[in-house]
């Protein structure tokens, strides 16, 4: 799917529309997708983030319940609250060792989550990873 559904403004995507579906390709030179910028966008099932993208926002895939695939790449280093919420066909997710700091319940009610992949060594207490990737509100 091409990018005519987003609306960026100096490099941060602020919002993509509610009718888009399937795959969307963010655009290399993005570097931040805001607060809820793919929110209930039910028809989303695949999300390419380039390599330019360091921070995902809170909220910003919340309730896209049909997204059962994202790669974040290395670039990032932020993930905020509750970026992934009830994205419920998610299976898998591999986080880098480039995200330095996560906000909570990153992929919480994702109820078909069955493998989260830690690829750092960043967190410093066990209870606050856990509390960032927690799912479901299971430990």
């Amino acid at each position: 799917m091409d990018s005519s559904w987003l609306t960026i403004e100096n490099g941060i995507l602020k919002k993509c529309s509610k009718d888009a579906s399937g795959e969307i390709i963010i655009p290399d030179g993005v570097t931040e997708i805001s607060r809820d910028a793919f929110a209930n966008c039910k028809g989303l099932l695949s999300v390419i983030i380039p390599d330019s993208v360091d921070t995902i926002c809170a909220w910003s895939y919340m309730n896209c319940i049909a997204l059962n695939n994202i790669k974040i790449p290395n670039s990032v280093v932020y993930i905020g609250s509750m970026a992934f919420y009830n994205c419920t066909e998610l299976q898998q997710v591999v986080i880098p060792n480039s995200v330095k700091e996560m906000g909570v319940h990153v992929f919480g009610r994702c109820d078909n989550l069955k493998s989260i992949i830690y690829k750092g060594t960043t967190f410093t207490d066990i209870d606050e990873a856990v509390a960032a990737i927690n799912a479901n509100g299971k430990k």
